[in-house]
């Protein structure tokens, strides 16, 4: 498989799960774009995969989440792209 592939299906699992939070937390794209002051525009690349997150945005967005660890948002869609490899995971 290749680079890109991997980074578009990351991006992608990353959407997924963002936007399934949202949805369970009964929030809109606006509401989580403002709770986590990150533009709209850009919340929907990322939700749609199209746009991948910094490490400050996906701060941000756990926030806006009000998720405890921003890991949150990306663990799960590196262990569907990447099941072998392991994470570093702090104490």
């Amino acid at each position: 498989m290749a680079k890109d592939s991997h980074k578009k299906q990351l991006n992608s699992h990353i959407g997924k799960y963002i936007r399934s939070i949202r949805h369970q937390k009964g929030l809109s794209r606006e509401d989580l774009a403002g709770a986590a002051n990150v533009s709209l525009t850009h919340l929907g690349n990322i939700e749609r995969g199209t746009s991948a997150m910094t490490p400050y945005i996906q701060a941000k967005i756990a926030k806006g989440l009000q998720l405890e660890d921003p890991n949150e948002l990306t663990s799960e869609a590196f262990q569907k792209v990447y099941p072998t490899m392991s994470t570093y995971q702090s104490d």
